[in-house]
């Protein structure tokens, strides 16, 4: 048979389902309630007296009116005798509820015990509603005994209103360099428990099924969902109806769904999984490099595992509103744009390599999530350091000069069974559990010596131990490895603050940094500094603050000082650079280097922010002008963040913004990001996370938090 006839004969049997699930909903009746009933089920996770087989779910999203409606049907296999269904909603009104059985061996009888009274199973069902608020359940009572083996399709119509955050079914806007006004798309996020948001739904990982979905449209907009569209209804309205294929069995916070006028830049695996990016028509130049490497690591990842990606396309979609940086959804994979964009001018290495390393993470939930999910919530570290750890395998596979470390417990084991036997082991993984949602035992325990720091723990060393290891280091670093250099600091400063070790073995150990060159040891002293510096901030110990900063600059100083502003060598030797000079700029105790930054964005002002910055240093170059300019370059960097469309940069200008020492600008900035207009609400933790760390400024966030916290609870 043809590809073109299979696909017909497809299209009618789809067209017959969607038929039957029109005509049934026109005949359901309105749910009701008996007065005083109880909820009949006192549980946070649902009953496992049935299971959810197949959702039909047709749904319309109303951007004019900020709401949607919904019918959904579904195919349900009774497990144990009950006379009620519990299943998930939250923030619905359903509107009408009824059941019928769809056993396909003939009547059935079922026997109701207390009334001896037999009742045909193919009748249809009214079915009774209440509604737990606390745990966002459901409860649909039957009169009826429904006795495990049968099988009924349960029929819901409901409606709701779009979500006031990121959760749910949400508008999100996004702006054209063309047009004055934003324009809005529709977009979901369902992790971890918000599908129950969207429709009635067992909206537990565990609780897998197949999802057939229609999505309702204007015209001018096309939808996008995990599977490829079968075809389009026009409405009697003026509307389209997209009907999609149905899925493959998956957990119901990975179905998506968007609504959205975007262009699309596409390619296709050694396979021929056609992959696309969708975006902004303004924006498909960026997405050039996202796209590349999807292609080539999907084709790494199904070499890698034996597996052959299981669905027929793989879409990445940017959301403009996006609380999260990325999100999984099968065969949908969401993104903050700006996560997804790579413009070479602008980004340069350090760009394509972030760009890389999310596509890499969210492309290995694929397999390792989406195939295989935890049976709940509590073992999501396993897909999280799965993934974690094979976005860097990809990466060492594209691009061998940005090797990085991976995952500490995924890691761990790898470097304890070999290449060949780790592989061999996730292969088999993978295999044994397709379409499964695994339980993990209560105790998995883990034993390794931690040499090379892979493994996910810290080493303790006594005080004679820990003066042997400064000696060797201070007599030359080549006794230790770069990794076990790091580890062995890391370790120490994490024990320090646990109160394990003291703080003056983490300091004396640090001294070998004077003369260290490898970018991990100084990152990860660095980022130690930071922590502590943070931490006595908040405590308001400017003599103890001073003193730490002090250290810092003693140990890094004379490579801060050596450094340019300029964009070469590798990646790790731009992130050194770049981690040195702002601890410079932050130091205040290099002016010559300060200098020559506030002088490169005052060309960057003449040329009306045209004039090409090192692009791994832009950021920076950004704070310098703000941190040692005055009110004009600030308003100068307002302007063209109001004026730029390239969310990345949009990002940079943001967090340099918030490092004025002006009370006033930055109240405004928190204010502003609250509004969703100028500033995305979804940016408020890139202010917060810069204004909260300064001693000078801490107050004025939590101030801000506690007065908006339950507005921001509600985003």
């Amino acid at each position: 048979m043809s590809a073109v006839m299979c696909l017909k004969l497809l299209c009618v049997i789809m067209t017959s389902a969607w038929a039957d699930f029109n005509v049934q909903t026109d005949t359901v009746n309105r749910a009701t309630r008996r007065p005083e009933e109880a909820f009949p089920w006192s549980q946070p996770q649902l009953p496992t007296s049935v299971k959810p087989d197949q959702y039909f779910l047709s749904i319309h999203p109303d951007l004019g009116t900020d709401s949607f409606t919904g019918r959904v049907h579904i195919l349900i296999t009774v497990l144990n005798d009950t006379r009620f269904i519990v299943l998930n909603s939250k923030g619905l009104s359903i509107t009408e509820a009824t059941l019928q059985d769809v056993t396909v061996w003939g009547t059935l009888l079922h026997r109701d015990s207390a009334r001896q009274e037999e009742r045909p199973a193919r009748d249809p069902v009214t079915l009774r509603m209440l509604e737990s608020t606390g745990t966002e359940q459901l409860a649909l009572l039957s009169d009826v005994l429904l006795v495990p083996g049968c099988k009924y399709k349960l029929y819901l119509s409901y409606s709701g209103t779009f979500s006031g955050g990121y959760s749910g079914i949400y508008k999100a806007s996004y702006r054209s360099p063309a047009d004055a006004s934003p324009r809005y798309i529709v977009a979901t996020h369902f992790e971890p428990s918000s599908a129950r948001k969207a429709f009635p739904c067992f909206d537990e990982p565990n609780r897998k099924a197949l999802f057939s979905l229609a999505v309702v449209r204007q015209r001018g907009h096309i939808t996008l969902s995990n599977m490829p569209k079968l075809y389009t209804k026009v409405r009697e309205d003026g509307l389209e109806e997209d009907f999609y294929q149905t899925s493959v069995r998956m957990s119901s916070y990975l179905l998506a769904f968007v609504v959205c006028d975007y262009s699309v830049n596409s390619a296709e695996t050694k396979r021929g999984v056609k992959v696309s990016v969708f975006t902004a028509s303004h924006q498909v130049n960026q997405t050039h490099h996202a796209l590349h490497t999807a292609v080539e690591i999907l084709d790494f990842y199904e070499e890698l595992f034996q597996i052959p990606y299981p669905l027929p396309k793989l879409d990445l979609v940017t959301i403009p509103d996006f609380e999260a940086m990325a999100m999984e959804n099968w065969g949908l994979v969401m993104f903050r744009d700006w996560s997804l964009f790579h413009q070479d001018r602008r980004d340069g290495v350090r760009g394509q390599f972030w760009v890389s390393l999310i596509t890499a993470h969210e492309l290995a939930h694929q397999w390792f999530g989406n195939l295989v999910t935890m049976h709940w919530w509590k073992d999501l570290w396993l897909n999280e350091g799965f993934a974690s750890y094979l976005e860097h395998v990809a990466l060492r596979h594209i691009k061998p000069d940005w090797c990085e470390p991976g995952a500490s417990i995924i890691a761990m084991l790898n470097a304890y069974l070999s290449d060949p036997v780790f592989i061999c082991g996730i292969r088999h993984y993978l295999k044994e559990h397709c379409y499964e949602a695994i339980q993990l035992p209560e105790q998995v325990a883990w034993i390794k010596a931690n040499v090379n720091s892979s493994g996910f723990y810290r080493v303790s060393y006594d005080s004679l131990t820990l003066r042997a290891l400064v000696t060797q280091l201070q007599g030359g670093q080549s006794v230790l490895s770069p990794a076990d250099r790091t580890g062995l600091m890391d370790d120490t400063f994490h024990l320090a603050r646990q109160g394990s070790v003291r703080y003056s073995d983490a300091f004396t150990l640090s001294m070998f940094l004077m003369v260290e060159e490898e970018y991990l040891p100084i990152t990860v002293f660095i980022h130690n500094m930071r922590n502590i510096i943070i931490k006595m901030a908040f405590a308001r110990e400017p003599c103890i603050t001073h003193l730490l900063k002090q250290h810092l600059w003693s140990m890094l100083g004379r490579q801060a000082l050596a450094q340019r502003w300029e964009d070469t060598g590798s990646l790790a030797v731009q992130n050194k650079r770049k981690n040195l000079l702002e601890v410079a700029v932050q130091a205040g105790r290099s002016p010559t280097s300060e200098h020559e930054a506030l002088r490169l964005f005052h060309f960057w002002m003449a040329r009306d922010g045209d004039y090409p910055l090192p692009s791994s240093l832009r950021g920076l170059i950004f704070q310098v002008g703000v941190m040692r300019g005055d009110d004009v370059e600030w308003t100068f960097l307002l302007h063209r963040y109001c004026n730029c469309t390239y969310s990345k940069e949009r990002a940079l200008m943001l967090a340099a913004l918030s490092r004025t020492s002006d009370q006033e600008k930055i109240l405004w900035l928190l204010s502003n990001s609250l509004q969703n207009h100028i500033i995305k609400t979804q940016d408020l933790s890139i202010i917060v996370n810069i204004v909260a760390c300064r001693a000078r400024s801490n107050e004025i966030a939590w101030t801000f938090l506690q007065k908006h916290w339950d507005q921001l609870v509600e985003k």
